[in-house]
């Protein structure tokens, strides 16, 4: 149960770093923030999952 409030603690937390980041116009990413670039599936090549592809 503690790692779930942990989980829904750092779920907050990022929502509240990123609602700053827009209100600051922050464009590059923060230390240890992966950013995955929004893309229609299948732009980027298909999507495979183990021997399937979408």
């Amino acid at each position: 149960m503690r790692l779930r409030r942990k989980v829904r603690q750092l779920e907050l937390e990022r929502e509240i770093l990123a609602k700053a980041a827009a209100l600051y116009g922050r464009s590059e990413p923060y230390p240890g923030e992966v950013r995955i670039p929004e893309s229609e599936p299948g732009q980027n090549g298909p999507i495979v999952l183990g021997d399937r592809s979408y």
